[in-house]
């Protein structure tokens, strides 16, 4: 509608993430504007991914407008009636589709670390619940659909995300940048999940922060160090 989609401070957030990470000794790919496209974020996770192995780490941090688009499929659990969906730089990235994309990439044991700075950004990693497949033919009865039901946990590999705020709140941010990626970055701890508490005490009451899990998520990974030995 003729509006450009501007989103202030989403380049302040990467780029305070990615020295972040660096000053850790992690390897780290920095996408932005024109950039970060959804095919230029693929092969950056692909290539993050490559050469994994079980209890390994990729991490994610995104910062950029998030939106709600209808559940075509009917697999919310939530009853919102809603997918949630990241804005990259050339159209969304619905949450059913980032999960998949995750499922093709990420070896079992693999460990991923979300970091998400946008409206609606809880859980909008794994939107599918169940498949559905064709069962074989029952005579005159035709094709039967079955369908499998699939836990969030029913995965090989671990998913612990920092999402800005709940599913129909929204993230806030300037061009100094988002407010829970700045305020983040100010209260590292060096741990995971201590990291992501010492954030949401310091976060206005207008924004909640939110700490999702998937997958076969335990203390251990929950209270990892950050970087490699601690450092």
């Amino acid at each position: 509608n003729g509006w450009p989609g501007a989103c202030p401070g989403c380049d302040i957030d990467a780029k305070a993430n990615y020295s972040y990470y660096l000053s850790g000794g992690i390897p780290t790919a920095l996408l932005l504007n024109a950039g970060a496209t959804k095919a230029a974020a693929q092969a950056a996770i692909a290539t993050a991914a490559d050469g994994l192995v079980s209890n390994d780490c990729l991490i994610i941090d995104y910062s950029s407008h998030g939106t709600l688009v209808p559940d075509l499929d009917g697999d919310e659990a939530d009853a919102t009636g809603q997918d949630s969906a990241i804005c990259m730089y050339d159209g969304i990235w619905v949450d059913d589709d980032f999960l998949l994309f995750l499922k093709s990439v990420v070896e079992p044991g693999v460990i991923v670390r979300i970091g998400s700075d946008c409206c609606h950004s809880e859980g909008n990693f794994r939107g599918f619940m169940r498949s559905v497949q064709q069962s074989v033919s029952f005579g005159w009865w035709g094709q039967i659909p079955r369908f499998e039901l699939h836990t969030r946990e029913d995965l090989p590999f671990a998913i612990t995300q920092m999402a800005g705020c709940k599913k129909l709140n929204y993230s806030f941010g300037d061009y100094d940048g988002g407010t829970f990626t700045m305020t983040r970055i100010a209260n590292t701890t060096g741990f995971w999940k201590s990291w992501f508490d010492a954030t949401k005490a310091k976060m206005p009451a207008n924004q909640t922060p939110v700490w999702v899990e998937s997958g076969p998520v335990n203390d251990e990974i929950r209270n990892a160090p950050i970087f490699p030995k601690g450092k």
